[in-house]
């Protein structure tokens, strides 16, 4: 028998549950360490579900986003920002995101990304857990870029390669030609 601590952040205390499960938050991935009859109630385990699913869900924007926001909290606290400090600002900078996705079109021997759509804060929420396919089902297959920005500023570019059919080609400028060539 194993005791999981499950840290609740709001509450500010832990719960203590005996079990044989350990969940815990890898660098990317939610894991089970073995299986047992497990039976959480209430409006704890809601929190704790809500909580739990919430962090894995952002973890890899957080990821992302870590190289634009770290080393700017590093030079403004002169000291290592502590992982609160890191987290309150993913918080401040994701409320104010938003994206551009550009689709990759093969020219001659280079590829070049023409924007294809504009993505606000509200409409990533709906798809952040599933981003490969939310944009496979809307835009089709190809070479994509979806570029955050924070304001004006630029924060990360994620590649998407989903395969399939390209159904983003009516959505190109007219400047790159009348039969594009996906990448």
């Amino acid at each position: 028998m194993r005791v999981v601590f499950i840290p609740l952040a709001a509450a500010g205390e832990p719960l203590v549950a005996n079990c044989n499960n350990i969940f815990w938050l890898a660098r990317s991935s939610l894991r089970v360490a073995s299986s047992c009859p497990t039976l959480l109630l209430g409006a704890v385990a809601s929190y704790i579900i809500k909580h739990l699913l919430n962090s894995f869900l952002l973890m890899w924007i957080k990821r992302e986003f870590r190289d634009y926001y770290k080393p700017k909290l590093r030079r403004q606290l002169k000291r290592d920002p502590s992982q609160e400090e890191m987290d309150e600002r993913f918080e401040e900078i994701y409320g104010q995101v938003n994206c551009v996705l550009l689709a990759g079109v093969l020219e001659g021997v280079a590829i070049y990304f023409y924007e294809i759509a504009k993505i606000s804060k509200e409409e990533l929420d709906g798809f952040r857990d599933r981003p490969e396919e939310y944009i496979f089902e809307r835009f089709g297959g190809g070479n994509f870029k979806l570029n955050f920005y924070e304001g004006p500023s630029f924060i990360v570019c994620v590649n998407f390669k989903p395969k399939g059919e390209p159904k983003w080609i009516p959505l190109l400028p007219d400047k790159v030609g009348s039969n594009p060539k996906p990448a």
